[in-house]
């Protein structure tokens, strides 16, 4: 059954517009020491505000490419590209792996075209009550890709 839903959820992504690639071996990849950023679509995405939600044992994270006054309180605001991810509520580092659905999304706005990265790597490297830091490395193709830090708060 699991087999099943593997070969499913890449093509469910694609019937919901999104497209899936994977990177080379985790192992091969480094989070950059700067601020998280690289294209979407093909333009430049810089990390400019982000959020934290409660999902259970992880955060659901969406970094934004533009300021928010308060992503926690009002998001709707918001219209420009994105990425998506979930992240353990622990200090660690996570091999992006799209068959335990664990990937990086990057969101190509106002069309909302979803880059899924099959492989890649996202890291906590410190949690509190109020906000998370971490770091993620992920590619599509050259058009699409992120890599760097960030620190975000958590939604109450």
């Amino acid at each position: 059954m699991a087999r099943f839903w593997m070969l499913l959820f890449p093509l469910a992504l694609s019937a919901c517009g999104a497209k899936v690639t994977a990177l080379p071996d985790a192992e091969e990849l480094t989070i950059a020491d700067q601020g998280a950023q690289g294209k979407i679509g093909g333009g430049a995405w810089k990390v400019l505000a982000g959020k934290a939600e409660d999902a259970g044992d992880s955060f659901s994270v969406t970094l934004y490419g533009e300021a928010l006054a308060d992503a926690c309180a009002d998001d709707s605001a918001a219209t420009g590209d994105r990425v998506l991810l979930s992240l353990p509520k622990t200090v660690s580092t996570v091999d992006v792996d799209i068959t335990k659905l664990q990937v990086i999304t990057m969101v190509d706005m106002p069309d909302a075209m979803n880059y899924v990265s099959g492989a890649g790597k996202m890291a906590v490297t410190a949690v509190s009550a109020t906000e998370v830091s971490g770091g993620l490395v992920a590619s599509f193709n050259e058009d699409n890709e992120v890599n760097g830090k960030f620190t975000i708060p958590v939604c109450p």
